[in-house]
């Protein structure tokens, strides 16, 4: 099995994340979850989880993605992931988190999501008066 390792790539209205090898602890994602931290101090709060390169993902490895899921909600953002292979998605249907994560093809679809995330959170805030 391969290491963990990840990219980040800047898009117009969020950040992707593109996991590679084997997610396995959350020692390994160290550098990860600063990143996603840093990120949202600095105003992003929508990610987009790639995992076309990610060969293994274990209950360890969930954990540190619903960590980001957690934070990117908590400072009011979301996370869609994208390029699930079958083992993937079996894992996401027993586990029920393909319930929790919004699931896209591409960055377009990502793009518009979020968009229309954004939409509906600001024209909420206004409607109660925020």
């Amino acid at each position: 099995m391969t290491t963990f390792s990840f990219d980040l790539i800047a898009h117009s209205n969020f950040l992707q994340l593109n996991l590679q090898g084997s997610l396995l602890d959350k020692q390994q994602a160290t550098t990860l979850l600063e990143d996603v931290e840093d990120s949202i101090e600095e105003g992003n709060h929508y990610f987009l989880l790639d995992f076309s390169a990610l060969e293994y993902l274990n209950s360890s490895g969930l954990a540190v993605v619903l960590g980001i899921l957690a934070r990117a909600r908590k400072a009011g953002g979301d996370v869609a992931i994208a390029g699930t292979n079958s083992k993937l998605n079996k894992l996401l249907v027993m586990t029920r988190l393909d319930q929790v994560f919004a699931k896209v093809q591409n960055t377009e679809q990502a793009e518009k999501l979020f968009e229309d995330l954004r939409h509906s959170t600001s024209k909420h805030k206004s409607e109660n008066g925020h």
